[in-house]
C-alpha cells in the first residue's frame, strides 16, 4: 500500500468551475493512503430542476480497494449556469442543459453528469417565438423551432406580459428582441437582447403586448399609454383626449381618471378592464363597434364602455376585435364585423387568448381549445383536438404534465419546447 502525507486544518475555497485555493492552517501533518480509484455516488446521470438540490459523495480506495476515510476532495462544476456544487458536494440546479460536476483528489478525477430541466411557470408567444419565464425568474426563449435557451435580463423578471415584454420584482418594466443566436441539428436556437427599459420611470403593474403604440398600468391601476411612431395617435388609441399625428416618446395619463386591473390592445385600439369588471375601449371606432354603425364610423381618444350588459374578468385583443370572459364561463366579442357585444355560444371557458397572428379562442372547463371567427361559433381546431391543456396562449399551451408545447401554424401539431444547452 502506498501512502502520501496531508496536512490537518487545511481551508479550501473552491471557485466553482474556475479553481481550488487552498490555505494551510497551523497544525501536525498526518500520513494517509494514497488515492487508487475514485468515483461519485450516485454515479448516473442526474435530472435536477431549477433550484433542486442533491447531495454527492465521493468515495476513495486505496490500491488494496479499501475505503479511505475523509479523503481531501475538491469539487467544479465546468458549467455553472446549469449547476453549481458546494465544497461538501451539494448540488444545486440552476438551468437548462447539461453539466460535469467533477470530484478531484489528488491527481484522481472522478464525474457525474447533471441534466438541468426548467419548469415555465410564465410563457407567451407561439411556435415561431416566445419566451417563457422559469421557477426561477431566468427568461428563456425561441425563435422558428422549439429550442429554447436561457437569456439575461438586466434583472430577474416576476412575469411576463408578452412575448417580448415582462416586468421585474422592482416593478420595473422591460421590452426586448429575440434573434437568431445559432444553429445546431435540432433547429435554431435564439436568446433576447437589447433590453430596453420602459421609458418615464413609472413603477409597472401591468404591460400590455406592443403595437403601433404601447400602454402601461402603473401601482393604482391608472393607464399610462406612449408611440415612437406618427401614426401612434392617428385614431385616438393612446386615449389621452385627443387625435393627433405626431410621436408621443414618453407614457402619458389616459383621459378619463378610470382605473384598471389588465390592458389589452390590437391594431389601432386598446381596452381595459377595471376591477369590478367593467370593460372600456379607445380608438378606431370600428375596432370598438360594428363598422356598419354609426358608433364605428368614429374614433374615441378616451374611454368608452363597452358591452355594457357584462362584467368580465379577463380580455383579449386580436388586431381588429376583443373578447371577454366572463365569471360564469361566458365570451363576448366585439369589434370589427361583429354585430355588437355578441356572445360565443357552444362551450363553457377558463380562458381566452388573441393576437395578431393568431385567431381568437378559448379553453375550455375540459381542457380543449376552441377557436372562433366573425361568426361567434367556436370549432375545435384538428391540429390540437387530441390534446388536453391545462393553461393556453395564442400559440402554446401547458398540458397535464407541465410541458409547454407550441405551433407554428393552424396547419402545424404542437412540439414540446426542449431546452437547448446554454
Amino acid at each position: 500500500m502506498r501512502w502520501g502525507m496531508r496536512s490537518l486544518g487545511t481551508a479550501c475555497v473552491v471557485l466553482v468551475g474556475v479553481h481550488a485555493a487552498c490555505e494551510s492552517a497551523s497544525g501536525p501533518d498526518e500520513w494517509w493512503p494514497e488515492v487508487a480509484e475514485l468515483e461519485i455516488v450516485p454515479a448516473a446521470s442526474l435530472l435536477l430542476l431549477e433550484g433542486d438540490t442533491l447531495q454527492l459523495s465521493a468515495i476513495a480506495r486505496d490500491s488494496a480497494g479499501n475505503i479511505i476515510a475523509d479523503p481531501a476532495v475538491v469539487w467544479m462544476s465546468e458549467d455553472t449556469v446549469v449547476a453549481t456544487v458546494s465544497p461538501t458536494g451539494l448540488v444545486i440546479g440552476r438551468g437548462a442543459g447539461r453539466a460535469r460536476v467533477v470530484a478531484a483528489v489528488g491527481g484522481l478525477v472522478a464525474t457525474a453528469v447533471v441534466e438541468g430541466r426548467v419548469y415555465l411557470r410564465d410563457f407567451a408567444g407561439s411556435g415561431f417565438a416566445g419566451c417563457g419565464l422559469s421557477a426561477g425568474g431566468n427568461l428563456y426563449c425561441w425563435l422558428l423551432s422549439p429550442l429554447i435557451a436561457r437569456s439575461l435580463p438586466p434583472e430577474p423578471l416576476a412575469s411576463l406580459s408578452s412575448p417580448w415584454c415582462g416586468i421585474s420584482a422592482a416593478h420595473e418594466g422591460y421590452c426586448w428582441y429575440v434573434e437568431r443566436r445559432g444553429e445546431t441539428e435540432a433547429g435554431t436556437v435564439a436568446r433576447a437582447h437589447a433590453f430596453a427599459p420602459i421609458p418615464g420611470g413609472l413603477a409597472v403593474r401591468a404591460l400590455m403586448q406592443p403595437t403601433t403604440h404601447r400602454c402601461l398600468l402603473d401601482l393604482d391601476g391608472a393607464a399610462h399609454c406612449w408611440g415612437n411612431s406618427p401614426y401612434s395617435n392617428q385614431y385616438g388609441q393612446l386615449g389621452i383626449g385627443q387625435v393627433d399625428s405626431v410621436a408621443h416618446p414618453l407614457p402619458e395619463p389616459v383621459a378619463g381618471g378610470l382605473t384598471f386591473s389588465s390592458i389589452v390592445a390590437g391594431s389601432r385600439f386598446t381596452c381595459a378592464l377595471t376591477d369590478d369588471g367593467r370593460a372600456y375601449c379607445w380608438g378606431l371606432g370600428s375596432r370598438i363597434f360594428d363598422v356598419g354603425t354609426p358608433e364605428g364610423a368614429e374614433v374615441y381618444p378616451e374611454p368608452v364602455r363597452v358591452a355594457p350588459e357584462w362584467r368580465f374578468s379577463e380580455l383579449a385583443a386580436a388586431s381588429d376585435h376583443s373578447c371577454g370572459l366572463t365569471g360564469a364561463g361566458e365570451v363576448v366579442c366585439w369589434g370589427w364585423r361583429f354585430p355588437g357585444p355578441t356572445p360565443v355560444a357552444g362551450f363553457t371557458f377558463r380562458e381566452i387568448t388573441a393576437d395578431a397572428g393568431h385567431p381568437t379562442c378559448g379553453l375550455t372547463i375540459d381542457g380543449i381549445r376552441a377557436c372562433w371567427g366573425w361568426d361567434a361559433v367556436p370549432t375545435v381546431p384538428p391540429n390540437t383536438s387530441h390534446v388536453r391543456f391545462v393553461e393556453l396562449g395564442s400559440g402554446c399551451g401547458r398540458v397535464e404534465s407541465g410541458d409547454v408545447v407550441c405551433w407554428q401554424t393552424e396547419a402545424s401539431l404542437p412540439e414540446q419546447l426542449l431546452f437547448q444547452e446554454p
